[in-house]
């Protein structure tokens, strides 16, 4: 009973130590402020003498991926350092915190040791962003196993951590650096002009990336319309309408999101067949040059895939006469033409 009472009174000891001050803040579901303070007994060992009132602050928030975030403030002195860390496992985060403060308990571990390239601001404050520099020390500077954590051990306490700059990319924020081949299909897509009325299409697209600079080669094939001759009832002319455009778009990039303008070249194609009694169908085709601007925007859903939406404006260069032989005139396209296409994005 001796033993065991003796036992209790050191933790309590260790807890209300003079000089050390924890403020832990944590989601239900996480340890909690006595685990803490127990595995910084653990790691620390006997209580040791303070240079000086340490205090440290946490608190953990759960992140909408599913990621926990810990913020962890450590105040002595003139001096602060402030830790941010992310993992998938709340509890990864209490040890690293505990594995932070532990480092601090000795007078030979100074706030912020171990920090490669760290530097103090003019009043003593120093911010660092770097976990898992911040939470390990220099090998000649940890402590021993003489009452003090082994060295062993932090060092592994410190290791099992996922740091932020090291972790796997999120699905959300995934990188698209260096050279790729993009795949754009299937996309669906809306065309308002030349043709009287708006029409539906399919396209697909093959690109490349390099940099920040994107290259598309695009093809789409409109849905048939009948244009019907107005100022001759029961004529009419059935129009089909393909699209080969070649883009390129400079992106600019935004955490998940991208935008990017883009210039347009494209070859128009068309084919027309009249209709109405007494006309022998006789397909005509017709090709033309268009050009102008649009922009695309991404979201991407991981390193492998985007959602996208481009919308482009174009102004055509030729105006094609439709009109049945021995009927007259059925319509005249329009001078621009605008389009909007939607689908998914496979980066290879």
């Amino acid at each position: 009973m001796l033993v065991a009472l003796s036992g209790f009174a050191s933790r309590n000891a260790f807890a209300q130590q003079p000089g050390l001050t924890i403020r832990w803040d944590a989601p239900a579901r996480c340890p909690q402020q006595n685990d803490l303070s127990e595995r910084v007994r653990r790691l620390s060992g006997s209580p040791i003498a303070i240079q000086g009132p340490l205090q440290a602050e946490g608190t953990i928030t759960s992140e909408d991926d599913g990621r926990f975030h810990l913020k962890l403030v450590l105040r002595s002195g003139g001096l602060a350092s402030e830790r941010n860390i992310d993992s998938r496992l709340c509890a990864d985060l209490t040890r690293a915190a505990a594995v932070a403060i532990a480092l601090l308990l000795h007078p030979d571990e100074p706030l912020g040791a171990g920090v490669p390239g760290g530097e103090h601001s003019g009043d003593g404050t120093r911010d660092s962003s770097d976990p898992s520099a911040t939470l390990t020390a220099p090998a000649d500077e940890r402590p021993t196993s003489d009452g003090k954590p082994a060295a062993s051990e932090l060092h592994k306490q410190t290791h099992e951590l996922e740091p932020a700059h090291a972790r796997p990319e999120s699905p959300t924020k995934p990188a698209l650096h260096g050279e790729h081949l993009l795949l754009r299909a299937p996309l669906a897509a809306l065309s308002v002009g030349p043709l009287p009325r708006p029409e539906w299409g399919i396209s697909l697209a093959a690109g490349v990336s390099f940099a920040n600079w994107r290259l598309w080669l695009e093809g789409s094939e409109w849905q048939q319309q009948d244009v019907p001759a107005t100022a001759f009832p029961g004529y009419t002319a059935k129009v089909n309408r393909a699209t080969l455009s070649l883009r390129g778009c400079r992106a600019s990039r935004f955490s998940a999101f991208e935008f990017a303008p883009c210039m347009v070249v494209a070859l128009e194609h068309l084919t027309a067949t009249g209709a109405g009694e007494g006309v022998a169908p006789q397909p005509q085709h017709v090709n033309w040059l268009s050009a102008g601007v649009g922009a695309q925007g991404r979201v991407y859903l991981a390193s492998w895939l985007s959602l996208t939406l481009s919308a482009d404006g174009i102004i055509e260069t030729s105006r094609p006469r439709l009109a049945i032989g021995g009927v007259g005139l059925v319509e005249q396209l329009g001078p621009v033409g605008f389009a909007v296409m939607l689908g998914p994005e496979w980066i290879l």
